[in-house]
């Protein structure tokens, strides 16, 4: 199973994007929300992926983070539901909206997704409440407990009034190109900002 990619950017699309690791072109399916996250063409980037083998072929799906790989999962093991379609509602939904969709039980706003009827919303609200509830409350404790520095970092720069997909978009470029070194909060500020000061 392939857990994550790390490369060039080659082309980059709303809903595919080709990533260059080790010399191997990946074709991977994407959500519009890690299309807009993603740095552009000529850049490295780390996405997380999930491999679905079918009889007749085999397709690579990727994530901006773990929080959308998850949601991705438990979509496509809810009946009537394919890869194409989970696709599709987390790019007509963001991640955190569609979280409390399902935890508030709003299973009509969640049927007006294109794609998305009646049954297979209330489907997606029974399947999923528990599930995603308790994983709502274990991600509060942890925030409470201690925020990473990419959350903390990305507070910051809310708080400076910048865009929040500009933000998160810019600490993905420092993470990616910091490798393996572990940056302080206030070095990701630091370096946050003078990416969007130029």
């Amino acid at each position: 199973m392939i857990s994550f990619l790390k490369g060039k950017i080659i082309e980059k699309r709303p809903t595919e994007v080709v990533l260059e690791a080790n010399s191997v072109g990946f074709s991977i399916f994407i959500s519009v929300k890690t299309y807009e996250m993603l740095p552009e063409v000529g850049s490295n980037a780390f996405i997380y992926t999930i491999l679905i083998h079918r009889e007749d072929s085999m397709a690579l799906y990727g994530f901006i983070n773990e929080e959308e790989r998850e949601l991705f999962r438990n979509l496509i093991n809810i009946s009537g539901i394919g890869p194409k379609s989970a696709i599709g509602i987390l790019s007509a939904i963001d991640s955190i909206e569609l979280k409390n969709m399902i935890i508030n039980g709003n299973s009509i706003s969640l049927s007006k997704v294109p794609g998305i009827g009646k049954k297979t919303s209330e489907r997606i609200v029974l399947e999923l409440k528990d599930k995603i509830s308790k994983t709502f409350i274990q991600t509060e404790i942890t925030t409470k407990n201690g925020i990473s520095p990419r959350n903390e970092a990305l507070n910051a720069l809310l708080v400076l009034g910048y865009n929040k997909n500009t933000a998160e978009k810019v600490i993905s470029e420092i993470i990616v190109s910091a490798k393996d070194k572990n940056l302080t909060l206030e070095e990701m500020i630091k370096l946050a900002l003078q990416k969007l000061m130029k």
